[in-house]
């Protein structure tokens, strides 16, 4: 005979979800409470489609390990239903069960539907000659996974064709791609069709009419200038680095692309970099000019005609860099972006600014009660602790200790804990600073990590064991636990 297990997860929402349901998936969460460490668990998830107080049907849909608080669930296309309701439950290895916790309200589940393709390009009565550029507004598309792709149909009354593949998958990440028209032939009444697809569900089709092409060998005359933009595949608001790489879409309604030039703008400096023209690609290295600041990277693109060009769409990218390419010693991404360098002249920055040099490079950093605090690392591998606050530099404690570098720092149970080198563990509030942990062999604590159930987790340097912490009676426990 099972026993019910008192505290059960709580069902908190379906996301994508809401009162009617038309797309391929639903992504259910919950809650889980404190359950009993020694204990194996599970969750079990049931679907029905038709929901009654007193007589429903469930059909378990799902069972996922404890620890995960989410299930993207993927719905069969013949699922359907106007009275639908999720419910879940605990099982643990002795069988024994929770209560269920019920969706509240029952959603609708209709047949999925894929929004219509969103496309730039071509448009209705255009004339091409040597290729058809399409171009796709991914950002357009919503409510399908990363599977979905493009297909592209074309016809000819004239010619008498019928519906005919061009192109049967084009990435939906994709933003343009550019049709060769040589071997199809001339006529002024071509009728494209493009489709959205995922898996077995179609979108309905977006057409484009009364296109034109004439792929003879006329004299083409090219005045107008190319189109295109560029995109830094390895940008980071803040780079130390120099080589960037850049994607290049560029396209000609006349021609073709021929060339590109690219160029650099550094705002600080008031100074440019422009580089030589190169063969078109659609992908090219860039390497970054001058100092710290603010560079603008931008592109021309020359077309065919080698007669006109155009300048690319602008895009400001943010760049650090000591003269001596110093690395970044800490990173912190709060509502603020701080970045600690290091070197031979180490500093700390608050997004763009500099807020201040120091002696000592920064090991780690951490927001508390919105008040920065980092530890130093000293020549003489101490640390010392200091806080930003109220735009001044405030020390809070220097370590004697030796190896008493700080490595990580995390916020826990309301306060600071900061991991050493030396093995120790010390809670940290302003100038209090009091040792709760000393290890007892020599492995150096290099990180920590708090989840959700409010357990502090300590990774020494070796390799084969864990400490967690968990605070009892207003003392922490710490265990160690092999892996």
């Amino acid at each position: 005979m099972f026993e019910i297990i008192e505290n059960g997860p709580s069902l908190d929402s379906l996301m994508g979800g809401g009162k009617y349901v038309n797309t391929n998936s639903v992504n259910i969460q919950w809650t889980e409470p404190y359950k009993d460490n020694n204990a194996i668990y599970w969750v079990e998830i049931y679907f029905t489609e038709n929901f009654d107080n007193d007589d429903t049907n469930w059909v378990q849909i799902a069972r996922i390990p404890s620890g995960i608080n989410n299930y993207i669930w993927k719905i069969n296309k013949w699922i359907k239903g106007d009275n639908c309701r999720i419910e879940i439950r605990f099982v643990d290895h002795n069988g024994n069960r929770s209560r269920f916790s019920i969706s509240p309200d029952s959603f609708v589940i209709t047949d999925k539907k894929l929004p219509p393709p969103s496309i730039f390009k071509p448009v209705d009565n255009a004339t091409y000659f040597s290729y058809i550029p399409f171009v796709f507004d991914s950002n357009g598309i919503i409510n399908c996974s990363n599977r979905a792709y493009y297909r592209i149909y074309y016809r000819s009354e004239n010619l008498d064709l019928d519906w005919t593949l061009l192109y049967g998958y084009i990435s939906i990440n994709e933003n343009l791609i550019n049709v060769n028209t040589k071997d199809m032939l001339a006529s002024d009444d071509y009728e494209f069709k493009i489709e959205l697809v995922d898996e077995d569900i179609v979108s309905e089709p977006v057409f484009i009419k009364n296109i034109t092409i004439n792929s003879l060998n006329y004299f083409i005359i090219d005045t107008e200038p190319p189109e295109g933009d560029i995109n830094i595949i390895n940008n980071n608001d803040y780079i130390n680095y120099k080589d960037i790489i850049l994607e290049l879409n560029g396209f000609d309604n006349i021609t073709d692309i021929d060339s590109f030039r690219i160029e650099q703008f550094n705002i600080d400096e008031d100074k440019s970099y422009i580089g030589n023209y190169e063969l078109n690609s659609n992908r090219a290295v860039w390497s970054l000019r001058g100092g710290d600041g603010v560079s603008l990277v931008q592109i021309r693109y020359k077309d065919v005609g080698k007669n006109v060009f155009l300048q690319s769409i602008e895009d400001v990218f943010r760049t650090y860099r000591d003269v001596d390419n110093a690395e970044v010693t800490s990173l912190l991404v709060d509502n603020d972006i701080w970045m600690a360098f290091g070197g031979s002249s180490p500093s700390l920055y608050k997004n763009r600014n500099k807020i201040v040099n120091l002696d000592n490079s920064i090991s780690t950093m951490i927001i508390f009660n919105n008040i920065l605090y980092f530890a130093v690392k000293t020549d003489a591998n101490k640390s010392i602790v200091k806080k930003y606050d109220n735009d001044e530099i405030v020390t809070i404690k220097e370590f004697d200790e030796n190896d008493s570098v700080i490595n990580s720092m995390v916020v826990y149970d309301n306060r600071i804990f900061a991991a050493m080198q030396n093995g120790e563990v010390k809670t940290i509030t302003d100038s209090i600073i009091k040792n709760v942990y000393n290890s007892d062999s020599v492995d150096s604590i290099k990180g920590m990590a708090v989840d959700n159930k409010f357990n502090l987790y300590l990774f020494p340097s070796n390799k084969n064991y864990i400490i967690v912490v968990n605070k009892e009676n207003n003392n922490y426990v710490f265990k160690e636990i092999i892996i």
